[in-house]
């Protein structure tokens, strides 16, 4: 055999080789993120009620996904990284919202929140009509309720009003 022949032969045997299995290591360590949500504590029927994640991080990566539950029956809702979704409830009752944040490495974290809905009028909130149990009054929102993923003091809502 010609000397170029026994190189291809040998490049051949070279290129077609696996690496072993053991020669991989998964050296990933991924830190679930931490989902941080206000959403709406109070909602009325046929009005869309708000729920807004985008205070939720990741320490390790990035958000790349959120989705969201209603517990009304209308399925699962896939959002981007933004974080903010609106949701029309068709029947009165108390719903169990979860909303959940996606990494960019699969991990997950999700915060449920309760909302309860009415078919009727919504008082605006303040200090002469507070929401409901511990329920923030936002000014923007209405009826507010915060929650975590982690153990940490809930999301803070910018423009609480602070009933003395």
């Amino acid at each position: 055999m010609s000397r170029l022949a026994a190189a291809v032969a040998a490049v051949g045997v070279i290129v077609g080789c696996e690496p072993a299995q053991a020669d991989i290591v998964d050296t990933v360590d991924n830190t679930a993120p931490v989902t941080r949500v206000v959403g709406a504590q109070l909602a009325r029927i046929g009005e869309p009620a708000r729920y807004n994640a985008a205070a939720s991080d990741d320490p390790d990566g990035v958000i790349v996904a959120f989705s969201a539950s209603f517990g009304d029956g209308a399925g699962l809702v896939s959002g981007d990284e933004d974080g903010l979704f609106e949701h029309v409830f068709a029947a009165p009752g108390r719903f169990t919202v979860r909303i959940e944040a996606e990494d960019d490495l699969g991990a997950l974290a999700a915060v449920t929140l309760e909302t309860v809905v009415v078919d009727g009028e919504v008082e605006a909130c303040g200090c002469d009509a507070p929401c409901l149990d511990a329920g923030l009054c936002s000014a923007a929102d209405g009826c507010v309720v915060v929650a975590t993923s982690a153990d940490e003091v809930a999301p803070v809502v910018d423009d609480v009003v602070r009933c003395e």
